[in-house]
């Protein structure tokens, strides 16, 4: 499968300066279906990494498996291939199938555990003694609020998680810094970094597949080719 390519990222490797450490930025989700803002989001964490330490080799999507049950969840099959077409353009942002691919939900944590392994795997068959690559996981304050409420997250993973480090991008003007002042945040502050997006805009999954539920246009809020293909498999309909 195309689960262990990671061809845009091996490929930026050979260009990262001697001493800067690699670093690889990680959005999850379920991506049905795929739109503008998971891609605005790993462009808006790219600009914020700081160039003296690390060089920004790719991005990465990692949609959820059919395992998790979440409601209007288009087939993993059909999530991936939208993914695929919506990445299609980049020279830097790739699609992780193995997450999708799994028979179990997936934790998070776990998910970076895997990108993280065969990342370094397949790094190290292709340069004599790399950096290691290190990952950031992308999310949106959403994210970050739904590890306030109890019961939604593994609490024994969240060490782990946080060990690879997150970017949270805010553009709904939250209160992002109460969020992490949170008791289950606060341990885990100083590997949060916060960002506000200025260019403040609610698109969202949902909200595409309500305006299709609707009958009206959704141009302009994914790829042509991911809305392409949502047409002509009638999804979300």
């Amino acid at each position: 499968g195309r689960q262990t390519m990671f061809q845009k990222i091996l490929r930026n490797l050979a260009d990262v300066p001697s001493g800067i450490i690699p670093l690889v930025l990680v959005e999850c989700g379920s991506f049905s279906p795929p739109h503008f803002a998971h891609l605005r989001n790993l462009e808006v964490a790219r600009k914020v990494i700081d160039e003296q330490h690390f060089c920004v080799v790719g991005g990465l999507i990692s949609p959820v498996g059919s395992a998790y049950k979440k409601p209007n969840l288009a087939s993993t099959e059909d999530r991936l291939a939208m993914c695929h077409l919506a990445v299609e353009s980049s020279d830097w942002i790739d699609v992780d199938d193995w997450e999708a691919s799994q028979p179990t939900y997936t934790r998070t944590a776990n998910v970076l555990d895997s990108i993280s392994n065969r990342l370094n795997t397949a790094a190290q068959a292709l340069v004599p003694k790399p950096e290691r690559i290190q990952l950031r996981l992308v999310c949106g304050a959403d994210l970050l609020e739904s590890m306030t409420r109890p019961g939604v997250w593994d609490l024994s993973l969240l060490a782990k998680l946080f060990s690879f480090g997150m970017i949270c991008i805010n553009r709904d003007a939250v209160n992002t810094q109460a969020m992490v002042a949170h008791e289950i945040l606060a341990p885990h502050r100083e590997h949060i970094q916060l960002v506000p997006e200025e260019f403040s805009w609610h698109l969202s999954s949902s909200f595409i597949r309500q305006e299709l539920h609707a009958g009206r246009s959704i141009k302009y809020l994914a790829p042509d080719s991911v809305l392409q293909y949502i047409a002509e498999r009638r999804l979300f309909a």
